[in-house]
């Protein structure tokens, strides 16, 4: 972890060298690491493509073996098979990126920015929960101005989308599959919360992520195309 968090403190470092403004620097940081998972995101959204692909079947072996669990999942894990479909293939390539995501967070919530922190006015170090001056507020940014609030407002909004165009689950009809449907929309506000109280620069990355997210999702969507006649859902 210590190497990733070393390596990636360079290039940004290096992006700053380029451009001369760290807001910039993160922005194009972020960019660089998205493209560089893109192949792991790819990888998700297929088998996570194909594991839809497969859940009119499955449904009706739910159907078929309602009242013998074990006959269920013997015969899912054959159809599983007999299609090439990893039910695990979706959540692989996002442990594979986490070593990397946690450095990226780490690297950006404590980087001191070298005496030029600002970016569209804002001072990217800020707010800083040690700071006696946002004390009482418990780090928040509130007490910043409101140019402060811009950046938290649209994590929680763009996380809110990228949630929105990213199904939970291959199978709308689960009662599990809904829950953490459900589970999932509370993220936004915590997001939303959360960069109130960290560095602006950790917001400018949470909403880069989030809109290259969005737009990979609009171009690769996870869900697969509705057959013809299927009412799209």
């Amino acid at each position: 972890m210590s190497f990733l968090t070393e390596a990636i403190k360079s290039v940004l470092v290096f992006f700053y060298g380029l451009v001369g403004n760290y807001g910039v620097a993160i922005i194009l940081l972020t960019i660089l690491v998205r493209a560089i998972l893109l192949p792991l995101s790819v990888a998700q959204i297929r088998s996570t493509r194909k594991i839809q692909e497969l859940q009119p079947q499955i449904n009706e072996l739910r159907k078929k073996h309602k009242n013998d669990p074990q006959k269920l999942n013997k015969e899912t894990m054959e159809l599983y098979k007999k299609a090439g479909a990893n039910p695990l293939g979706g959540c692989l390539p996002v442990l594979l990126q986490f070593p990397i995501i946690i450095a990226l967070f780490n690297v950006l919530r404590n980087f001191p920015y070298q005496g030029a922190p600002y970016f569209l006015g804002l001072n990217l170090a800020l707010p800083d929960p040690h700071n006696p001056a946002l004390k009482f507020a418990g780090g928040l940014a509130m007490p910043l101005g409101w140019p402060y609030l811009v950046l938290p407002v649209l994590a929680g909004v763009t996380t809110y989308l990228q949630t929105a165009l990213t199904p939970m689950s291959a199978d709308p009809n689960d009662p599990t599959a809904r829950s953490m449907k459900s589970m999932m929309m509370i993220f936004p506000f915590l997001i939303g919360y959360y960069a109130l109280t960290y560095p602006a620069g950790l917001s400018l990355y949470w909403v880069t992520q989030n809109v290259f997210t969005i737009v990979q999702n609009y171009f690769m969507p996870m869900r697969p195309a509705p057959v013809k006649g299927e009412a799209a859902s």
